[in-house]
């Protein structure tokens, strides 16, 4: 599939959830990615430094970095999500930078940021050539010696139990479901923890880590591989 197609349906998917699943989004940060600011498990840049969302969905995670006292800015790839969480920020009287996605290119400058978030995301872009891209413009806009810290969905989420493996790290979602619409969609996975940390050779330091919860109903289990990756 083409990087172009692949980025229209998934806008349309994303443009329709609000409508669709009013009640499922989260009202609340990753709690991996709170233990990540809180805890000893990787050094992290410290408030005030500049922190970038990508792809920050209903803007859980921004929102809780910028309660850590973290500027912040984000990209994303629906306008709905984007006003919401701009109303979601004037609301608690607090300032970010958000811009729309366009392509697999991110909308901010070279080396500016200290921090850079992007969780459960790049997956979406579909092929390896596209999330290669992607993992680029991630390391481009990050300062030198900024982080990355960054998930991407594995096969054992429950989502695959209702795709078609296409083969080269490619997965087509064939089946509906009563919590999401994201039929026809296509993410790309690497076959290994090898083959991704391959993908950020760029970055002079990458750990790998993995989540996996499964909180009494298997139908919505998530498993993800964790990145952390020093510029």
């Amino acid at each position: 599939m083409k990087s172009g197609s692949t980025f229209e349906r998934s806008k349309k998917v994303w443009e329709e959830n609000l409508k669709l699943f009013p009640n499922t989004k989260l009202n609340y940060p990753s709690e991996s990615l709170v233990r990540l600011f809180s805890s000893r498990y990787v050094p992290v840049p410290v408030p005030p430094a500049r922190v970038m969302d990508h792809g920050f969905g209903h803007g859980n995670n921004l929102l809780f970095a910028s309660s850590k006292g973290y500027e912040c800015a984000g990209c994303e790839i629906s306008k709905n999500l984007i006003k919401e969480v701009s109303e979601l920020f004037r609301g608690f009287g607090k300032d970010a930078d958000l811009r729309p996605v366009k392509g697999i290119d991110i909308p901010f400058e070279d080396d500016r940021f200290d921090l850079v978030i992007s969780w459960d995301v790049i997956h979406y872009n579909g092929t390896k050539e596209a999330v290669g891209h992607v993992i680029a413009e991630l390391y481009r806009v990050l300062r030198p010696g900024g982080v990355l810290l960054l998930s991407t969905v594995n096969p054992e989420s429950s989502i695959f139990d209702r795709m078609e493996h296409l083969g080269g790290g490619a997965y087509k979602i064939v089946e509906e479901s009563p919590y999401d619409n994201r039929k026809g969609l296509t993410f790309f996975v690497p076959d290994s923890q090898e083959d991704l940390s391959k993908m950020f050779s760029m970055f002079t330091e990458v750990r790998l880590g993995k989540l996996y919860h499964d909180l009494f109903n298997h139908e919505k289990r998530h498993s993800a591989y964790l990145v952390y990756g020093v510029k």
